[in-house]
């Protein structure tokens, strides 16, 4: 079952493995951007922004991916969902 009562409301597996892995990647990307981390600067979409523009903007690359990337997990956390997408009534609902 992917489905958990919790709170009042239902939490869906899925949404939170989902929503903790960009939360997690996000803490990757500010520890990139803080200089903890070397290595995601040779991939080469970082190494052509270190090379044209500088150290400065592959650092604001890695922050605002990482600003993005916690606002999507905090998203998915939350619930937040487009109005097409909806969550199944019953459970009876969701094996169709």
């Amino acid at each position: 079952m992917l489905w958990n009562y919790v709170g009042g409301d239902y939490v869906r597996w899925d949404d939170l493995i989902v929503g903790g892995l960009a939360i997690g990647l996000a803490a990757a990307a500010t520890a990139s951007a803080a200089g903890l981390m070397t290595s995601p600067y040779r991939l080469a979409s970082v190494r052509s922004i270190q090379q044209r523009y500088g150290e400065p903007a592959a650092r604001v690359f890695f922050v605002m991916l990482a600003a993005l990337m916690l606002l999507t997990g905090t998203a998915i956390l939350s619930g937040l969902r487009p109005s097409y997408s909806g969550l199944p009534r019953s459970t009876s609902d969701a094996a169709e």
